[in-house]
């Protein structure tokens, strides 16, 4: 079977900043490995917008937001497939292009993604037919009848074994769960160790002679402290999920050295010295009375939190952009399966 693929170009239309710069989307269609024709008329899906190829495979686009990367989906992933991450950064060179990888799902995808669907809609979910089994005997046969159903419908219209098509559908579920999982967790990270960065840069400010207002630093201490342990925790749980689901080391190994980066250049590196700075130096100079050496001490906690925030702005820049990119291959692989 020939696979259709698509073959997206994404350069800048306009000159300006990535923030307003008009984009076009090239889309070019491979028939094969040898032969491409544009891919006139072609929908696809930017941050969550559906837009439409012209006759000439062109997509116009202006991102509404200031990121600097956009989402790339397909509407309907029966037809096809984005073979490369959904989120995509803009290029800061207005010249450069992004080339995104499209074709058309096989037999066996398309049958996992309907057979997934049609379970999802009965609320059965496999790896949790044990439990049930334990509480809900009639349930369970229920549930089991069901699938059987579906799993003998499904073989008979796409020709799959029986075999083949319930462990798909087992590591399509598996694959769903650990997908937000693991997304979850990393975003939670981030946006706390945002925070952490945020709070501190505005310890000059609001907090050096408000005493009262370090309550703030607790709470927000507190809540870092809970997504910091919820990724720690999980995280040979997360790495092995996806070898298993995803059945890809390329993938697994990406989440570990997302998880790797997040530990030692963001924690390790950052959070951790400007905690010992609260611990130390801020909370020496909030008792001190001694004119002088309040100055000193002041003079000592602004060095070191420029020193510090300085460096954390740009591991957090760089730890953002990891999550996206790899998220962002987790997503467009979670339906992809070889013959």
């Amino acid at each position: 079977m020939n696979k259709l693929l698509l073959l997206l170009s994404l350069c800048t239309y306009t000159a300006g900043s990535a923030q307003t710069a008009r984009f076009c989307i090239a889309v070019s269609e491979q028939v094969n490995e040898h032969a491409e024709k544009i891919g006139a008329y072609i929908e696809i899906m930017i941050n969550n917008s559906i837009q439409k190829a012209n006759q000439d495979g062109n997509i116009y686009y202006t991102p509404e937001t200031a990121n600097n990367y956009i989402t790339v989906k397909m509407p309907d992933e029966k037809q096809y497939f984005i073979m490369g991450p959904s989120h995509v950064p803009l290029p800061k060179d207005p010249g450069e292009k992004i080339n995104i990888l499209i074709r058309k799902p096989t037999k066996k995808e398309e049958a996992v993604l309907t057979l997934n669907k049609q379970i999802s809609q009965l609320n059965i979910r496999i790896d949790q037919l044990d439990s049930v089994k334990k509480y809900d005997q009639l349930l369970y046969q229920r549930q089991l009848a069901s699938l059987d159903s579906l799993y003998k419908l499904a073989t008979q219209k796409y020709q799959i074994s029986a075999v083949d098509l319930r462990t798909a559908t087992e590591k399509l579920q598996g694959r769903d769960k650990y997908f937000e999982a693991i997304s979850t967790s990393l975003e939670a990270y981030l946006n706390e160790a945002k925070d952490i960065r945020d709070i501190f840069k505005h310890m000059l400010a609001f907090s050096l002679e408000n005493p009262k207002s370090f309550r703030l630093f607790d709470s927000t201490i507190n809540t870092y402290n809970a997504a910091y342990n919820q990724l720690n925790t999980n995280n040979a749980v997360y790495e092995k999920a996806v070898l298993d689901f995803w059945g890809s080391k390329e993938l697994s190994l990406g989440f570990h050295n997302v998880f790797d980066f997040a530990i030692n250049d963001i924690h390790r590196a950052s959070i951790l010295p400007l905690n010992t700075l609260l611990n130390n130096k801020v909370r020496e100079y909030i008792h001190e009375k001694n004119k002088k050496t309040r100055q000193n001490l002041k003079g000592q906690i602004t060095d070191e939190l420029n020193n510090i925030t300085v460096i954390l702005d740009n591991s957090l820049t760089i730890l953002e952009s990891k999550i996206r990119y790899y998220t962002g291959q987790l997503d467009s692989n979670k339906n992809i399966y070889s013959n």
